[in-house]
């Protein structure tokens, strides 16, 4: 059975465990398989909720990856940065100005991993309370760490700086410690992983200071990771 059944057989059962789930599910994971496989890096983005809606998410990656390479731009800034930020990731770290010219029609999106933590519809803005309790629910927190480790990645980014990274770490590795980066980041170690705490892609922030703060992080922690080549 390869990852994509695998998860798909996981979230069956999921959506089972529950009405609420069963009503309103939004489905996430590797965007396509094969291209993830044979990616240079495994790279798992983790994000808080689906915004406004309870589609796969694996179609939104799949359908934003199209708009960007048919017509150079998309309407959301989450979109266009995780695209930013998967060119840069899989392809040898290029500066910026040179990221700009190819990552709209290299395909990054299609080679990652994306999940939410909460699988049901949210809103612009999160409620923390909600999004805690959902990943605290034992089924639920369960349910998460067998995707990731279905998607077993390489890289994890956890996209909302330490509401994220706290929740990723609580399910994965609550043993483990932040570790301070030279950059300002942190980051912690679970299994062949390395999980850094980041911004989100929409983020009010530069984007160029962004795509560089992640690329400066990543490689300061690849060499404590068995990443794949």
């Amino acid at each position: 059975m390869n990852r994509t059944a695998e998860l798909e057989k996981l979230f069956e059962c999921w959506q089972k465990s529950n009405n609420e789930l069963a009503q309103g599910f939004s489905p996430d994971g590797i965007v396509d398989e094969s291209m993830y496989d044979r990616a240079k890096l495994r790279i798992l983005f983790v994000l808080k909720e689906p915004n406004g809606h309870s589609d796969d998410m694996r179609c939104h990656a799949r359908h934003a990856e199209r708009t960007l390479r048919e017509s150079g731009r998309h309407r959301y800034a989450t979109w266009r940065n995780l695209a930013r930020w998967s060119h840069g990731l899989l392809f040898d770290h290029p500066q910026f100005s040179e990221m700009e010219k190819g990552f709209r029609s290299s395909g990054g999106l299609l080679s990652i991993a994306i999940i939410n933590l909460k699988k049901t519809r949210g809103e612009s803005k999160t409620r923390p309370r909600e999004l805690s309790a959902f990943v605290a629910n034992p089924i639920n927190k369960a349910m998460l760490r067998q995707e990731m480790e279905i998607i077993d990645p390489t890289v994890i980014i956890c996209c909302g700086r330490q509401s994220v990274g706290e929740l990723v770490k609580e399910i994965v590795a609550p043993e483990s410690k932040w570790s301070p980066l030279e950059n300002g980041l942190l980051c912690f170690e679970w299994r062949r992983s390395a999980a850094l705490s980041f911004w989100h892609p929409a983020a009010r922030a530069k984007t160029a200071s962004l795509y560089s703060s992640l690329i400066e992080g990543v490689e300061q922690v690849l060499p404590r990771s068995d990443h794949v080549c």
